[in-house]
């Protein structure tokens, strides 16, 4: 039994890394689109930082304000300009990639599925196998999306946060790396832990979207025997598991949110702490 869930992993793992292989160029070219736009996020407040800095020392006089005004505009315009060209055009390829991806998965399961044994069908609701793929497509359609738009600019983001701090403040920098790693850390626990409930939550859908299906596929059938309060009632109980599975997805995702947040809360109130007493120290 593990040895064959182990080899159905593999064999799905086999499968998303073709997919990405077949649209390689076009994945790593989101990959640095998405890279090059985070990097406004670091740069915008380090230049205003620098106008500003550049005021107070006293390096631009009265007379010589608005042409370094005007060229820092001019900049941080530009800038803007870039980032935003590599964001817009980040969502073009996203719009042409990702369903041709998803659309090559789907393909492949069903090739797949359809050199399975005639008996896998026969005990096998054809409901609950149409929704299986259709929601392992669709889901690793927005798996990936999440990653390229979300995760790697995140990962971006921090990099180039954590070296600009280690080099203004050994002990900023020794906060927000420690934090990193255990925010990290409960993200990968927690998850880890919620994988079989939303697994649970995925199979109870699947199987009552099964049922719906055979029922509505053989509607002609229920109406000439009268049995829809039947159906009904056998279909209930899957309504309510599907329901209860869902419910405690949800509430342990809640709970896994209130423990990023609260660790979010630390290490704010950690850096302002710090930035406080090194200010007060000069």
């Amino acid at each position: 039994m593990v040895h064959r869930s182990y080899s159905e992993n593999s064999k799905f793992c086999q499968l998303i890394f073709r997919s990405l292989i077949k649209k390689k160029w076009g994945v790593l070219s989101i990959i640095f689109l998405g890279f090059c736009w985070s990097l406004r996020e670091i740069f915008t407040p380090y230049l205003i930082k620098y106008l500003v800095d550049s005021f107070e020392e006293g390096r631009i006089v009265q007379g010589d304000a608005q042409p370094f005004v005007t060229k820092f505009l001019l900049l941080v315009t530009g800038l803007w300009v870039v980032m935003e060209l590599c964001m817009r055009l980040q969502g073009a390829m996203l719009l042409r990639i990702l369903p041709s991806i998803r659309v090559y998965v789907r393909e492949r399961l069903l090739e797949k599925i359809k050199q399975y044994p005639m008996d896998f069908f026969s005990k096998t609701a054809i409901g609950s196998l149409s929704e299986k793929i259709t929601s392992f497509s669709n889901g690793f359609e927005t798996l990936l999306q999440i990653s390229l738009v979300t995760f790697i600019p995140i990962i971006s983001l921090l990099s180039i946060s954590l070296v600009i701090l280690w080099n203004m403040d050994l002990l900023l920098g020794t906060i927000f790396s420690t934090w990193m790693f255990i925010h990290f850390f409960i993200t990968f626990k927690m998850l880890r832990k919620s994988l079989s409930k939303t697994q649970g939550y995925a199979t109870s859908r699947s199987i009552l979207y099964g049922k719906i299906i055979d029922i509505l596929v053989n509607i002609r059938i229920v109406q000439s025997f009268g049995r829809e309060n039947f159906e009904k009632d056998y279909i209930g109980p899957y309504v309510q598991e599907e329901l209860a599975a869902g419910q405690g997805a949800s509430k342990y995702l809640e709970r896994i949110r209130l423990a990023l947040g609260t660790s979010g809360i630390v290490v704010l109130v950690s850096a302002l702490g710090v930035s406080f007493y090194e200010w007060d120290r000069g």
